[in-house]
């Protein structure tokens, strides 16, 4: 069975080929998005982890700002030096009686306020490592 090309079925096929091309092009340019912001999420959950510590040992958790620029120094988080992936600045604070957590990156990306919740356990990364 042989399928005639008429004008019709031309520019449908040409729609469909523009759109499949569209989606593959959206579906590239959210992943780069997506890996981009990885490291700023992992070191969220990082320095979350090494803080849950701290405050399960009955310290005061380290508040402050960490850098990761290529001379920043390693921080003290309990019993770990720690510094953020180069790029990734990270906001340590109170906030309603929580430890919480904000960063940013290179990219200007920025996360909402993580906070800790002592009541679910030590933080895991999941999929992000």
């Amino acid at each position: 069975m042989q399928i005639r090309m008429t004008p019709k079925r031309s520019i449908a096929l040409a729609v469909v080929v523009v759109l499949m091309a569209g989606l593959v092009a959206g579906s590239l340019i959210l992943d780069k998005s997506s890996d981009r912001r990885r490291a700023m999420y992992r070191n969220i959950i990082q320095v979350q982890q090494l803080e849950y510590d701290l405050i399960k040992a009955g310290k005061k958790p380290v508040l402050g700002k960490l850098r990761g620029r290529k001379n920043a120094p390693d921080t003290k988080l309990g019993p770990a030096d720690y510094k953020p992936a180069r790029g990734v600045i990270l906001t340590i604070a109170e906030r309603d009686g929580a430890t919480c957590i904000k960063g940013v990156n290179r990219f200007k990306d920025r996360t909402a306020w993580q906070c800790l919740n002592m009541d679910f356990g030590r933080p895991t990364l999941g999929g992000l490592r």
